[in-house]
């Protein structure tokens, strides 16, 4: 009960001399003293012909007695509960804290009021005091501490990498502070989201997938995009502007050969037929990665072609040329490579033979690695007498053959069951007309020899 009731009561006690009975006290609640037309049993507060005074430290005011009652206006920080509500005149928001201004202050006559803690850096929003837990980033100084909460900007980009800092103030425009998140390399300033992709080799705009132009998806060493000053990722390109990222072949700087006749091969040549040029990708004639042609306006005349047994140079090895015209060639087209093989009927011991194919450009004498490649150099060989030498031998281990260039012999087709009619003087393996193999002498002088190209490109 407010004091300008208990006024009226205590006066009323000291014109009669005696305690006020039930009847006074029943007309001081129903006496309007103040004229304010609401009465104590109405709910008015302050029931008083004494005027309320100013409270120290309080807004100052010029109210009367009259203008406190229920719903009257009420104006904040001045001390006096003018609407009898009951509320601390100095917690406007209901939050439990004051404007720093107005700690240790009282509302007139309301009891426990003048112990709130300060603080309230806006008292018109209740989620606005010191205990509350700051949001980031949202512009508002929720716990009253004067600072905001931004991310940290590491490399200076405008993008933070997900840590938290104060500011200085209630901006995030301080040096290394941004709003903005998802910086996905905080020590590089020219990786951050949303940003052109760059040729660099890392995911530049923060999407988290690679850029496909930075991919060598033909592993040529060259990737698609124009390479940047840097490249972070794990293996440096030679370079960039592959014009074709699915072919291996097509890249800058490769050279193409002339290819006039079409055959697949090229001449060195500086001539109308031969040359070459530096582009990414074949044009004009330009087309082919080999060369060797000997006959650029003869599509029949290339490198690995049919070879005759004539004097023409069919397969450009050049034999023909220093009197090897008795020779028969063909491509055999493996599973997983192609073998070229040639037969050439003059006489001579092993070595000799070996010899002459690696003085004319061959890996050397032929090895046979199973039936169909048996078959293939069997019908060069049919109308050789004496057969012809592969390049195989047991020389470092009896009866253990190995073939010069593709290691242990596994596959065989032996002429009956291997028999060492010479003992240890049959070392080296020769074939028959017949395509089977038989064990004689490397000194032997009547056979003839067999080259052999593996792995040659298809054209």
């Amino acid at each position: 009960m407010r004091h300008g009731f208990y006024s009226i009561l205590i006066g009323m006690g000291t014109l009669t001399g005696c305690i006020p009975n039930i009847t006074d006290e029943r007309s001081a609640l129903l006496s309007d003293i103040d004229g304010d037309g609401w009465t104590v049993e109405d709910g008015d507060c302050w029931e008083d012909s004494i005027q309320p005074t100013l409270v120290d430290g309080a807004k100052v005011h010029t109210l009367t007695s009259a203008d406190i009652y229920p719903g009257a206006p009420d104006a904040w920080y001045d001390g006096i509960d003018s609407n009898c509500d009951g509320a601390d005149d100095f917690d406007q928001d209901g939050d439990g804290f004051v404007p720093s201004l107005y700690v240790d202050i009282q509302t007139m006559n309301l009891v426990g009021t003048g112990l709130l803690s300060g603080g309230d850096c806006s008292d018109i929003a209740a989620d606005i005091h010191p205990a509350m837990e700051e949001v980031p980033m949202d512009g508002v100084d929720s716990d009253c501490d004067g600072k905001e909460l931004c991310l940290r900007d590491q490399d200076l980009d405008g993008y933070g990498d997900g840590e938290l800092l104060a500011s200085d103030d209630l901006s995030c425009e301080g040096y290394g502070l941004t709003m903005l998140d998802g910086d996905c390399n905080p020590g590089n300033p020219d990786i951050y989201p949303n940003r052109d992709e760059l040729c660099d080799g890392v995911d530049s705009n923060c999407d988290g997938v690679l850029w496909e132009m930075e991919l060598d998806l033909d592993e040529d060493g060259y990737v698609s995009c124009l390479l940047n000053d840097e490249w972070f990722g794990d293996q440096t390109p030679l370079g960039g502007e592959d014009c074709n990222d699915s072919n291996a072949d097509h890249f800058p700087g490769q050279i193409w050969y002339n290819d006039i006749d079409g055959d697949g091969y090229g001449s060195t040549d500086s001539g109308s037929a031969g040359g070459f040029l530096e582009h990414c990708d074949p044009i004009d004639t330009y087309t082919t990665l080999e060369v060797g042609d000997c006959e650029p306006f003869d599509a029949t005349a290339h490198p690995f072609a049919p070879e005759f047994n004539d004097a023409a140079d069919s397969n450009c090895d050049d034999m023909e040329s220093l009197g090897y015209t008795n020779c028969t060639g063909a491509l055999h087209q493996g599973v997983d490579h192609d073998v070229y093989y040639l037969m050439c009927a003059y006489p001579g011991a092993a070595s000799a033979g070996r010899t002459v194919c690696q003085q004319y450009g061959y890996d050397g004498l032929a090895s046979v690695l199973d039936e169909a490649e048996n078959d293939a150099l069997r019908q060069l060989n049919q109308f050789m007498t004496n057969g012809t030498w592969l390049g195989a031998d047991d020389i470092r281990s009896e009866n253990t053959f190995v073939w010069d260039l593709d290691g242990q012999v596994q596959y065989t087709n032996w002429y009956g069951s291997h028999p060492n009619v010479n003992g240890i003087q049959a070392s080296c393996l020769s074939m028959n007309n017949a395509g089977q193999w038989k064990e004689v002498s490397c000194t032997e002088a009547f056979v003839g020899f067999s080259c052999m190209q593996r792995s040659v490109t298809p054209q």
